[in-house]
């Protein structure tokens, strides 16, 4: 006898999602089951739900701009729940649990966003049960959330704006798209006040127009292909003074309650992203970003040099964690990225001490920089030394990476 075989979406209120999911899966139902679950901490398994009690507050445009700590420290006190035990490995082990429960011997995996994140973590640890996996829009465990959300989405817009460029049509109807968009945001730079007709209620109410808004709003469309086609024409009407159709967009997600969970997704991230963020075991932020960013020249142009210079030696470039993640490459470089890190690390581990600990000085965060005084004391050595002995070092680094 065949053992029973299934396909099991992974990440949030799947079950909740149900009208949504089925459709997508419906052609695979002729010869195995689907299989929705709930992560616990959404839908129907004890959802960590932080929305306001106050629908009226839920529909207010106002609160997608403002979220103060003290919104979210009210909603972790009434949880009824240790969010320490939300996390995804906690919940993969519950997945293979009802796996286990309902006879199946080997599943399906199918996640989109956070689910394929989800359905990584339950590949490590459940590899045996897993027949076969579809990841749907990467977002991998180490992607430390939420830093890359602002990249991401100005390189999705810039990309909607080159697209529009490239097309006739949308060019014919859009000749500056590009031009319009940035008349939009010195527009919001005054932080107008104006009144809009609410999409769900049909009231009348006032918001006041902030690049942040805005910028949320357009998050939020960008992450819809669909949704993000309408872009061109709402923001040509926006930039002319016409916000509403703009404005109706903060309220297209009309999904279940429960279906996405404002407690899990912190849960999670506080447990497995943010403390990545501001790793001090990592290298300094101007190595690590210039590294990433030759390897990326160098694999592109086929190079066989590369090309070393200081962080402030660099038109845009500056250093600290946060700048390190904004100069990241996407999910498809992460895998390449990763090998060429590994390369820099171990090279700087082949170093003589003397070369590591001079470039470690050298190139540190902006907060922190040293001096060439300050270099030379802590070396013990004349300050003319350190040009000519940061040449040599920096060629012998090249010459171990390549």
């Amino acid at each position: 006898m065949t053992p029973p075989s299934a396909t099991a979406p992974l990440g949030g209120g799947a079950a909740t999602l149900a009208p949504y999911r089925i459709p997508m899966f419906r052609r695979f139902q002729t010869d195995r089951d689907i299989v929705l679950i709930d992560q616990r901490g959404t839908g129907d398994s004890n959802p960590l739900d932080c929305s306001s009690a106050d629908a009226s507050q839920d529909d207010d445009l106002q609160s997608l701009e403002d979220y103060p700590v003290r919104r979210f420290r009210e909603c972790l006190d009434t949880l009824d729940a240790d969010p320490r035990l939300y996390t995804t490995a906690i919940a993969m082990d519950d997945v293979d649990d009802v796996r286990r429960y309902l006879g199946y011997e080997a599943i399906n995996l199918w996640g989109g966003s956070y689910g394929t994140r989800a359905a990584l973590v339950y590949l490590k640890r459940h590899e045996s049960a897993v027949r076969s996996a579809v990841l749907d829009g990467v977002a991998p465990p180490d992607m430390r959330l939420p830093l890359y959300a602002a990249r991401d989405s100005q390189r999705a817009l810039d990309r909607l704006l080159d697209d529009c460029a490239g097309d006739a049509v949308c060019a014919r109807a859009f000749p500056d798209l590009r031009g319009t968009v940035a008349t939009l945001w010195a527009q919001l730079a005054d932080r107008p006040r104006v009144a809009f007709t609410h999409p769900r209620t049909g009231e009348r109410r006032e918001v006041t127009l902030s690049p942040r808004l805005i910028s949320i709003v357009i998050f939020q469309s960008l992450y819809s292909p669909d949704v993000a086609s309408l872009l061109p024409r709402l923001l040509t009407d926006a930039a002319g003074g016409n916000v509403h159709g703009l404005l109706a967009l903060a309220f297209n997600r009309d999904l279940p309650k429960g279906a996405m969970s404002d407690g899990l997704f912190l849960s999670v991230v506080c447990a497995e992203d943010l403390p990545r963020i501001a790793d001090p075991s990592r290298l300094q932020a101007w190595i690590v970003t210039t590294a990433k960013r030759e390897a990326l020249l160098l694999r592109m142009r086929g190079q066989r040099t590369v090309s070393m210079t200081r962080a402030d030696d660099s038109e845009d470039e500056t250093s600290g964690e946060w700048d390190l993640a904004d100069q990241s490459p996407i999910a498809e470089d992460a895998l390449e990225e990763l090998q060429q890190l590994n390369g820099l690390r171990n090279a700087l581990e082949r170093l003589d001490e003397r070369c590591r600990d001079l470039l470690l000085l050298l190139f540190r965060d902006e907060d922190d920089k040293l001096s060439y005084d300050d270099v030379a004391r802590r070396l013990g050595t004349s300050v003319g030394s350190i040009g000519p002995t940061r040449s040599r070092c920096l060629d012998k680094l090249r010459r171990s990476v390549i």
